[in-house]
C-alpha cells in the first residue's frame, strides 16, 4: 500500500494535470483534434486517490478505527 505522502504527491500531480487540461491542452490540425490527456480519466483518478488518502489517514489516526461492511448471505449475518 502506498504511503500517505505518496498518495498526497500523486494527488497533487493529478490536480495539476486537471488544471492544465482545463486550460486547454488540446489542439487541432486541420480536421483532426489532439488531446494530451483525457479529462475524465484524470478526474476519476483524483477521486480514487482522494478516497485512498482518506482511508490511509483514518487508519493512521490515533484511536481511529476504519469502518467495514458486513456481507449478508441468504439473509443471515
Amino acid at each position: 500500500m502506498a504511503s500517505i505522502q505518496d498518495l498526497q504527491d500523486r494527488l497533487s500531480l493529478y490536480k495539476q494535470a486537471e488544471i492544465r487540461i482545463l486550460q486547454g491542452q488540446s489542439y487541432q490540425i486541420g480536421t483532426i483534434s489532439y488531446t494530451r490527456a483525457n479529462l475524465r480519466d484524470v478526474q476519476s483518478e483524483i477521486a480514487r486517490l482522494e478516497g485512498a488518502l482518506s482511508q490511509a489517514i483514518a487508519s493512521h489516526s490515533p484511536g481511529g478505527l476504519m469502518q467495514h461492511n458486513q456481507a449478508v448471505f441468504r439473509g443471515r449475518r
